[in-house]
């Protein structure tokens, strides 16, 4: 009788502790939400929260969003600058940086699978799914770029997102384990001019004047490795600098740079940091490109278990602004949540 007392206490001091446990986690977890709607008067926001915590909202135009994002890793190849476990560390930071602000639909793929997708028989299985690329390998494989092909940049021309972080973009490509030069001329192959990329160590770098860097805190603060933005725009092209920059009698080199290529876009990142991810997965979570301007905002606000609405209207100043997205995150410095509205 006694080992039978015992026996039902403790199960319900087990089914007692799994059911506090299930309060309390309800209770303590925090959540966040976020929604934007339509109205007469612009676009209506809404945060809430069960912690404490403080928001902003922007709006900018021209977006290029992402439905779906592959990135490259094959052991199989060389790497350049790094190795396959710092590489795989990155990948998994980044996509859980992309997890946070709400963009799930990630896919790994080899050299071959790199080759498959941008080819021309490629389908998205969606049917009209946007998909981009993802490189943080610090060099290609022969599969999609060599010295005399260049099928990823074609790729881009045709309307291709490429984003990119590591060693140089273009300099070297991999045959299997081995690293091999590309063409002298692969910096005016890729983006029309020569000398256009950091091949050095720079400090003492400032935030870049364009509003949408301070709005989108895109954090990543070394431009080696990065673009000469001045030589890029002096040829015509648009390019968006909205990390931090570097500027010599060469010219101003941005940590966080967006250029256009064809009907396409790049993204380059310098050397590798702790900002480098988060602001990557800020990037592509948002879609701002390289023909994105602010439009409203940043607007901040605080929540302590609480909700806030707001209305912005995008079209106050320009109303002929097109590709439309609202950028809501909560948590500073440090992001624990964003989700981005394409109108």
């Amino acid at each position: 009788m006694i080992k039978n007392k015992a026996a039902v206490l403790v199960t319900v001091l087990i089914f007692s502790v799994i059911i506090l446990g299930q309060i309390a986690t309800y209770a303590v977890t925090p959540r966040y939400e976020a929604s934007v709607t339509g109205s007469d008067e612009g676009l209506v926001y809404t945060v809430n929260t069960n912690g404490a915590t403080e928001y902003t909202v922007l709006a900018f135009d021209n977006a290029r969003p992402v439905d779906k994002l592959y990135i490259y890793y094959d052991e199989r190849y060389a790497v350049h600058r790094t190795t396959h476990s710092s590489q795989q560390m990155a990948i998994s930071h980044t996509i859980a940086e992309l997890r946070i602000r709400g963009f799930t639909n990630t896919e790994t793929v080899d050299a071959r699978g790199l080759e498959h997708i941008i080819s021309d028989e490629y389908e998205p299985a969606s049917g009209g799914e946007v998909f981009a690329i993802l490189m943080t390998s610090g060099v290609f494989p022969d599969t999609v770029y060599s010295d005399v092909k260049k099928d990823i940049f074609d790729w881009v021309d045709g309307g291709g997102s490429l984003y990119w972080f590591g060693a140089t973009i273009g300099e070297k490509f991999a045959v299997g384990h081995t690293l091999k030069e590309a063409s002298p001329s692969y910096q005016a192959d890729i983006f029309g001019v020569s000398d256009c990329i950091m091949t050095e160590h720079m400090n003492n770098l400032r935030r870049s004047p364009d509003p949408l860097s301070e709005a989108l805190k895109t954090d990543h603060s070394d431009a080696t490795f990065g673009l000469n933005v001045d030589a890029l725009r002096n040829i015509g092209l648009n390019v968006r600098s909205i990390g931090f920059e570097h500027s010599s009698a060469g010219g101003t080199y941005g940590s966080v740079a967006l250029v256009e290529k064809g009907m396409g876009m790049i993204c380059v990142m310098g050397w590798s940091s702790d900002a480098l991810k988060s602001s990557m997965a800020q990037v592509i979570s948002s879609g701002v490109s390289e023909r994105s301007t602010l439009l409203v905002g940043p607007v901040h606000g605080s929540l302590v278990r609480s909700s806030a609405t707001g209305t912005i209207d995008p079209w106050e100043n320009d109303p002929g602004a097109v590709n439309v997205a609202v950028h809501i995150r909560m948590g500073e410095p440090y992001v624990v949540y964003a989700r981005t509205f394409f109108q």
